[in-house]
């Protein structure tokens, strides 16, 4: 169990989306998409099938993974718990 992310993040981190987050299907269609400012909450890393990524959890329930380094800062920026 991970107690951070090589970003930085912790699990119950929380974070803020800074600009709209399109989510696309295998054929590049948006099916979906998350809003700037949604608050999502870092989780802990129990994936092995993704190494390397951060897990978040948006408001609907639903997981995503993120690239576990300073990219994840492109999008995204940590507010307070």
């Amino acid at each position: 169990m991970n107690t951070s992310y090589r970003c930085g993040l912790r699990p119950g981190d929380r974070v803020r989306l800074k600009k709209d987050l399109p989510i696309r299907d295998e054929r590049n269609r948006v099916t979906k998409i998350y809003p700037a400012g949604e608050v999502c909450t870092v989780l802990e890393d129990g994936c092995s099938n993704h190494p390397g990524d951060v897990w978040l959890e948006h408001a609907d329930g639903s997981p995503h993974t993120w690239s576990d380094d300073e990219s994840v800062f492109e999008f995204l920026e940590k507010v307070d718990r």
